[in-house]
């Protein structure tokens, strides 16, 4: 979280705000991910981000990014690196994040999910 505040205060954007519901919704994904060793934005429920967002209670979301690496990878600096990812982390119309890893004991491959919403 800091890696993003940083970049975003860099950029003039304000902090974004930790979101409970934003927490949760990303926290179910990432354990999706991770139990069906799935990357996709689509859950193996068939849910979207706009729809585990909603079933949380949060209908503000603008974008939800996922990441795949190894511990200890820069996942925030890959993604603030990436062209999808980066105008997301630092668009100044978002104002709360939601953020969740897990470490697949399988693979030892960590998923990560970031829930970002509007004002």
């Amino acid at each position: 979280m800091t890696e993003i505040s940083n970049a975003r205060t860099t950029y003039g954007a304000e902090s974004l705000e930790v979101d409970p519901l934003l927490v949760q919704a990303a926290s179910q994904h990432t354990k999706d991910m991770v139990h069906s060793k799935r990357f996709s934005h689509t859950g193996s429920d068939g849910s979207t981000p706009f729809s585990r967002a909603q079933s949380v209670g949060c209908w503000t979301l603008s974008k939800e990014l996922i990441a795949r690496g190894r511990p200890g990878d820069d996942v925030v600096g890959a993604l603030l690196k990436d062209s999808q990812s980066r105008p997301a982390l630092l668009s100044f119309m978002n104002a709360s994040i939601g953020i969740s890893a897990q470490q697949d004991p399988a693979t030892g491959d960590v998923y990560w999910t970031i829930e970002l919403a509007w004002l």
